[in-house]
C-alpha cells in the first residue's frame, strides 16, 4: 500500500514515500528556467510561480503575493493572488 495515499502535505509540498511505510512531505525543485517574476508581500521577487511556490513550501507558511512582476513595480492586482493558486484564471482581462 502506498504510504502517501491519505497523507496530507501542505503549502505546495508533495508526498514522497521515503520507505515503503514512511510518507514524507518534500518541496520539489523547479524544472527548467521560467521567467515571470512575482513580488511577495515581504518585498522578495521570485523569478517565477514555481520559485514562489517553492519558497512557500520551504517556509511551510503562507507568503501572500503582492503582484506579478518584480518588487520595484507597484501594481495593485487582486486577481494575481488567485492566479497563483488557480492558473486557469486569465490575467489579460
Amino acid at each position: 500500500m502506498d504510504p502517501c495515499l491519505d497523507f496530507p502535505c501542505y503549502y505546495f509540498a508533495v508526498c514522497f514515500a521515503s520507505t515503503p511505510t514512511t510518507p514524507t512531505c518534500i518541496c520539489k525543485p523547479c524544472p527548467g528556467h521560467q521567467v515571470e517574476p512575482i513580488c511577495d508581500m515581504y518585498g522578495v521577487t521570485h523569478t517565477c510561480r514555481c520559485e514562489y511556490q517553492l519558497a512557500v513550501c520551504k517556509a511551510q507558511k503562507s507568503i501572500p503575493a503582492r503582484h506579478l512582476g518584480g518588487c520595484k513595480r507597484k501594481l495593485p492586482c487582486s486577481t494575481c493572488i488567485s492566479w497563483l493558486f488557480y492558473p486557469s484564471i486569465s490575467l489579460s482581462s
